[in-house]
């Protein structure tokens, strides 16, 4: 298995999140340290703790949102709306706040 060192990246949790340490190599090249970090559709950001960055899942809901309701602008049935909307655009605000809790400032 062959690893690309340029799609690769290191981020930190934790009390010494902030603070610096030594470079981390792969192959020879050094691998960069980012703030956050897009998992599995969840972006993560350093922190003393595992931090959830709500405001990429709020920007993927309002998209998720706009496209719907210029789609269905024609419908006149509200029910099917909020049905789809439910469906389609509420799980892009909840994915992944079941394997991180959100603190109460982000709920």
């Amino acid at each position: 298995m062959q690893f690309n060192t340029k799609k690769c990246s290191v981020i930190r949790f934790g009390p010494g999140y902030h603070s610096q340490c030594s470079d981390v190599t792969m192959l020879g090249n050094s691998i960069k340290f980012v703030n956050s970090i897009k998992l599995l559709g969840v972006q993560l950001s350093a922190y003393k703790k595992i931090l959830i960055d709500i405001g990429y899942m709020k920007s993927k809901f309002y998209r998720a949102c706009n496209g719907l309701f210029h789609n269905s602008a024609k419908l006149k049935d509200e029910l099917t709306t909020m049905h789809l909307v439910s469906s389609y655009c509420k799980p892009c605000l909840l994915y992944g706040t079941k394997a991180v809790a959100p603190n109460a400032t982000q709920r």
